[in-house]
């Protein structure tokens, strides 16, 4: 299963680096060019910086595992986001 976020921020690149840096320490995290992948026991998500928005892709097996790894996103997310209110709108998407 899969889902996809758009996230517009201004600290796209710093969110994504400030995620990759906190994940490192407990899970595996593979970099591939400026997309940071994170693979947690449920599955995994991906950020992905833009010009003014951080793309998010969350997969796992099945949909218990899915919404614990966009919460999890979620969360970190906010965490790191230094105050900015970020809104997160998951949709499902197909897998490849």
């Amino acid at each position: 299963m899969r889902s996809d976020a758009v996230v517009r921020t201004g600290e796209a690149e710093g969110l994504a680096l400030r995620m990759a840096k906190h994940f490192a320490h407990k899970v595996e995290v593979e970099q591939v060019g400026a997309m940071t992948r994170v693979r947690l026991p449920t599955g995994t998500f991906e950020l992905e910086p833009g010009a003014g928005v951080l793309g998010l892709r969350a997969s796992a097996e099945d949909q218990v595992g899915l919404e614990r790894v966009q919460e999890v996103a979620r969360t970190h997310l906010e965490r790191f986001a230094r105050g900015e209110e970020l809104e997160i709108s998951w949709r499902s998407s197909s897998a490849p």
